[in-house]
Parts: structure tokens; C-alpha cells; sequence
């Protein structure tokens, strides 16, 4: 139901909406995401959907709204959130923007263009310590669709857009309102009545329209990006049942009526694994056939150098999804599964809830473009070198994985690794993936924090903290930077570990001991005598509950969800861990 309804929010109806909202309510959950909003029009109705969205992905939202009009006041004093939105229409700028601009002197639209740039520069001076800024880009609401002359109001638009795009600070994002008008028609989107009676604009149907089209970028803000795509095969990847049709039998080349669109999906998964998405199959099929089509069919694409992992077998699906995921040490809610079949499609849903579940449509032509828009909303494709060579390096865990078996020990093992860290202090090259590494890492995290490029960047520029990358490399490959740890100066001149956390790729490797024990002897070095750090406990993070105490922290208190913790250097000692050799 979860990914369900975020899928599927376009669809739902407003009394639909409440009652997910409010069935979600009675959960607490460990995580806050706070929204504010600014604006100069009404848009309460955005509460509702953004509450529902935040907590169908286990977080507790917070939506706060700014006084109505009020935008470049209350920027001064926002107080800091993990997003901000703001709606500045044109339609509200003089009352009855829409006849009256029209009736301004060049020179007036000059003044009032002018005036507005000067906001636009104190808003975003004043919001340059945001996290994320979503601003919507000005939108010139024509009411006369039959004329043609450059009105007034299309004219301010042009000029106020060009001066957003070219003024935007890095933590700002521009939302085009005008492409999501578009998709559900003005009429369906201006409440033009409602605008002269309660300064209320657009309609229920734009808010979820609004939302859909911002929902990547709150995943990517949530830390809630997909990272796995699951497909079945037959009458999924191909047209056709390989066990029956026989490999002649089905179809997927670009020359066939009904093959292409398989031939497309195919195409795209192979550019989606370029990019860092995980590609695996899941399918009730023989083995043998399944990986004859994969290894010989002349119109296969999608060949097994793009495939991480396939289960190809008769065990239940849900079960097979659950060992992928158990392999590739990534949460189910990481999942999209693809399949054909209404029965796998529902047993999937009924089981596994967190796995977002598709079916493909019966209208075959609408698959990639449904597709598409899937990966589109739900994955990152924005990707950095360690996403590109995320098939490399799984291939290499694998490779590690079956090396255990020849040893007797885990020492014996973990010294035939050849490990080897390198640590980076306030790089600047690694803000983009350190950034990442926060959003997204969950089950060796001791706090589970949440930073964007622009936070990492600034607090790699402030005398009061330090920032630490960790790049992991072994006889087996480079895992890249895969550890982050963040330290700040508290009041009382102690050192305050505020984020540790490592990639699911070097866990239980000694990695996180010879990272830990390096920071503590850095500040030792300084004569920096005392560290405090906590650990904040969420659905994921129980490995690292006892992280601290293991390595000699002192518990200073706890409560139901977190633990405080210290640490006096005058006496200690840090450890060197003998697995792992610390390169400069």
C-alpha cells in the first residue's frame, strides 16, 4: 500500500487522501521531515498530500505553512527545515494581476519586474542555509487562449524565469508549474472562482499533480530512492512462454509488432544499469532455458554482464525476493518488482508491501513509457562515478563472498583481503557522494541523518567541523568512498561525532573499527581530550547499537531511542586493527 499510493496518487480523491493520512497517522515513526511552505496564494490543501507522501515512506511529517503573502518576511526568520516550498504567483502580485498588468506603461512593468528581482535576491540570500528550496517558476495564466499579441503578463514571466535560472543558488531547485498545468489542462488546474473569493488558485487535482512531479526529489530528500529493479521474464522481458514457445517461439527484436516494446524495456535496463540501478530476474522458469535465451538469443540486450543477480526457480517469489535482498544487503523498500502475472503481482503486494509492485500493462504499447516514468520517480538518475560502477562492485562482493569458504576463520579470511582505507578530511571532490552516502545509507548508521550537497559544502567550509570520507580498497577492487564521518565542536570545546556511517559494501570488515580508531587518535593528536557521539536508533540500524560501547565509549545516558555516549582520550589508547592498513 505504501509505494501504492505514492505510484498511484494522481488517482486518489481527496476523501481517499484523508483516509490514508489518517490511517497512517496512528503510527509513530522514528524519523521527523519537516516542510515549510511559503506563498502568496492559498495552498492549505497541499497539507494533506504532503503528510500522507512523508508518512507512507515511515517518517513523521511535519508541514508548516508561512502567514499568507508573506514570503520575503518570513524568509528571514524560517526557522531550518529539510525542505522548503514556495509559491510566488504572478496572479497574486496586484490584485487582479491578470487585467491590471495589462494595463501598465513599459516603464511600470519595468519597476514592478525590478522590484520583484530584488525579492527574489533576498529570498534566496535568506534561504542559502536551506537544505532544499523548491521554487516555482513564474507562470503567465492565459485566459484568452484565442490571442496572440505578448501580453504584459507573459512578458514578466519570460523575464522573471530567466533571472530565477540565472540567480539560483546551489540549494535551489526550479519547478516548471507549467508543464504540470499542462498535463491536466488549465481549466482542471485554476480555480479562477475560488481565486476571487478565497485567494485560493489551483485545484486539488493540481496539488497531487504537484506532489507526483516533486516526488523524486522528496525520496532523494527522504533518503528513500529505489535502488533495485526486479524483472520476471517470460511475457515481461519477452513476448512468449520460453518453456513452451521454445526459444524460437518468443519475441523481443525491434523488427517484431509485439517484440519491440520488450526490445525497448530491454534497451532502457541496460542504460538503467549504466547508471548504478541494480538489475536482477526473478522467474519461474528452468534454469537452463532461461539462460540459453539470455546467452544465445540473437535479440537479447539485456545480457547477463547487466544482470547482478537472478533467481531462476520454482521457490515462492516472495521468497526469492527476500534472498536478493538478504544478498544484496539492501532493505525490500529498495525493490521495484516487474511481472506479468496478476497472481505473483498480488502475492508479492500481500507479502512483501515495502517491495513497490508493477504489473505490466495489458496494453503492451504503454509498457515503456510506464516504465519510464517508474525509474523516473523512484530512482536516482543522477548518478556519480560510485553508482556507475556499482555492477563492478557487486560482482566483486560476490567474488569475496565465496572466497570465505576457504578459510577456517574469519581472521584468516579477512587478512587475505588485503584491505587497504584511505582517509580524506574536508574534501571537497567528495561533497556530491558523501552527501549521497547520507541520504541513502541506513543499516550501519549511528544517527541516520540526512544532508544534502549544499549542508556537506558548507560545513566543509566551517571552522567548526570536520568532515571525513573513507575510500575502501582490497585485493578483490576498489569499493570507493564508502565511510563518512562528520565531527563539530560542541559548547564545552568537546568534539561531537554527529553522523559515522558506512556503505552495506565493507560492513564486517574491521573497516569501521580502523576508521574509528583513526579519528579518535587524530583528536588525540590535537589534545583534544574529550569526544562525545550518539547513537539514534531507527527500523534499520540495530548492527551498530552497540558500536560505541564496543570500542570503549563510556554511556553517559539512555533513552527509549537513543543512547549518549563518551569518550576521554588522556587515557585511551586507540587500537590498531591488524586486518586493515591505513594508506596515505
Amino acid at each position: 500500500m505504501v509505494d501504492s499510493f505514492v505510484y498511484n496518487l494522481r488517482n486518489y480523491s481527496y476523501t481517499e487522501i484523508l483516509e490514508v493520512n489518517t490511517m497512517l497517522s496512528n503510527i509513530n515513526y522514528h524519523n521527523e521531515f519537516n516542510i515549510q511552505i511559503l506563498s502568496n496564494t492559498t495552498v492549505n490543501p497541499l497539507n494533506e498530500i504532503l503528510e500522507a507522501f512523508v508518512r507512507s515512506f515511515r517518517m513523521n511529517p511535519s508541514v508548516e505553512f508561512g502567514n499568507y503573502d508573506n514570503i520575503v518576511q518570513d524568509s528571514f526568520s524560517l526557522e531550518k527545515a529539510n525542505l522548503v516550498i514556495i509559491f510566488y504567483d504572478l496572479m497574486n502580485i496586484i490584485e487582479h494581476a491578470h487585467i491590471n498588468l495589462e494595463l501598465l506603461k513599459e516603464i511600470e512593468v519595468r519597476e514592478m519586474i525590478a522590484k520583484i528581482k530584488k525579492e527574489i535576491q533576498v529570498i534566496f540570500n535568506n534561504l542559502a542555509d536551506q537544505p532544499l528550496v523548491l521554487f516555482n517558476m513564474f507562470y503567465p495564466y492565459k485566459y484568452n487562449e484565442l490571442h496572440h499579441f505578448q501580453s504584459n503578463l507573459s512578458f514578466i514571466a519570460r523575464e522573471l524565469n530567466a533571472f530565477l535560472a540565472e540567480q539560483k543558488t546551489t540549494n535551489v531547485e526550479l519547478i516548471d508549474i507549467e508543464k504540470i498545468i499542462a498535463t491536466i489542462g488549465s481549466k482542471n488546474a485554476i480555480e479562477y472562482k475560488k481565486f476571487l473569493k478565497y485567494k485560493m488558485l489551483y485545484s486539488f487535482q493540481f496539488f497531487k499533480s504537484y506532489v507526483a512531479s516533486i516526488d523524486n526529489m522528496l525520496l532523494r530528500c527522504m533518503g528513500k530512492v529505489k535502488k533495485v529493479i526486479v524483472f520476471d521474464c517470460d511475457n515481461t522481458l519477452w513476448k512468449g512462454i520460453v518453456g513452451e514457445d521454445g526459444i524460437k517461439g518468443i519475441e523481443m527484436s525491434s523488427d517484431s509488432a509485439k517484440g519491440i516494446y520488450f526490445h525497448l524495456v530491454q534497451k532502457m535496463a541496460v542504460e538503467w544499469s549504466k547508471k548504478g540501478i541494480l538489475i536482477c530476474l526473478c522467474s519461474k522458469n528452468n534454469w537452463d532455458d532461461v539462460m540459453q535465451v539470455i546467452d544465445t538469443h540473437e535479440a537479447m540486450i539485456l545480457t547477463s554482464e547487466y544482470i547482478i543477480s537472478m533467481k531462476v526457480n520454482w521457490t515462492n517469489k516472495a521468497e526469492n525476493l527476500r534472498h536478493l535482498a538478504s544478498e544484496l544487503n539492501l532493505g525490500l523498500d529498495s525493490f521495484v518488482f516487474i511481472d506479468d502475472s496478476d497472481y505473483e503481482v498480488n502475492l508479492v503486494k500481500t507479502q512483501l508491501p515495502e517491495v513497490l509492485t508493477i504489473q505490466v500493462p495489458k496494453e503492451i504499447e504503454t509498457y515503456p513509457i510506464m516504465l519510464h516514468e517508474v525509474v523516473t520517480r523512484f530512482f536516482n538518475l543522477k548518478p556519480i562515478s560510485e553508482d556507475l560502477d556499482k555492477l563492478n562492485q557487486y560482482k566483486q562482493q560476490k567474488v569475496r563472498q565465496d572466497a570465505l569458504t576457504d578459510f577456517g576463520n574469519i581472521d584468516d579470511y579477512l587478512m587475505s583481503l588485503g584491505t587497504t582505507i584511505k582517509i580524506y578530511h574536508n574534501e571537497t571532490e567528495h561533497i556530491k557522494r558523501i552527501a549521497q552516502l547520507t541520504q541513502k545509507t541506513n543499516q550501519f548508521n549511528l544517527t541516520t541523518r540526512r544532508y544534502t550537497e549544499h549542508e556537506i559544502e558548507a560545513y566543509i567550509k566551517s571552522d567548526n567541523t570536520d568532515l571525513f570520507s573513507l575510500e575502501v580498497k582490497d585485493n578483490y577492487g576498489n569499493s570507493g568512498i564508502t565511510g563518512v564521518a562528520i565531527i563539530s565542536i560542541t559548547k564545552t570545546q568537546a568534539m561531537y561525532i554527529d553522523t559515522f556511517l558506512l556503505s552495506c559494501r565493507v560492513i564486517s570488515r574491521n573497516v569501521e573499527n580502523a576508521f574509528l580508531y583513526f579519528i579518535l587518535d587524530f583528536y588525540k593528536s590535537k589534545g583534544i581530550t574529550s569526544i562525545q557521539a550518539e547513537y539514534i536508533e531507527s527500523k534499520k540500524n540495530i548492527l551498530v547499537k552497540d558500536l560505541y560501547g564496543n570500542i570503549g565509549f563510556d554511556l553517559d545516558s539512555e533513552k527509549q531511542f537513543s543512547k549518549r555516549y563518551s569518550i576521554q582520550l588522556e587515557n585511551y589508547n586507540p587500537r590498531k586493527e591488524k586486518t586493515v592498513q591505513i594508506i596515505k
